[in-house]
């Protein structure tokens, strides 16, 4: 969506920067990371909240009953942060990205 900027090159020549696939790369990886450092921490808080987390056998190696209580949607997040950088910074335009990002979203 940040790639339409550049359209605008003629009135302002800087703009001519979101058209390098580099700085949209960096743009979308600064996205993603400042996503899931903002809502990271009350993603997890909310997923503990409503108790979805992995039960853990209790015939298993013993060291793994100290990870009872992991919530296990962790992903979620992930892909939250994919979908909105890539929207955001992807030139839409380009079939692989659009099948990319539908196979992200329906794969998990």
């Amino acid at each position: 969506m940040l790639y339409i900027i550049s359209l605008w090159r003629d009135v302002w020549s800087p703009l001519n920067v979101f058209q390098y696939i580099t700085f949209r790369t960096g743009g979308a990886f600064l996205t993603a990371l400042l996503i899931m450092l903002m809502f990271g921490e009350s993603f997890i808080a909310l997923v503990k909240k409503w108790e979805v987390t992995q039960s853990i056998r209790e015939y298993g190696p013993q060291t793994h009953l100290k990870k009872s209580g992991t919530p296990t949607m962790g992903g979620l997040l992930i892909l939250l942060a994919l979908v909105v950088a890539t929207g955001l910074w992807a030139r839409m335009d380009n079939r692989f990205i659009v099948v990319t990002l539908i196979s992200s979203i329906y794969l998990g």
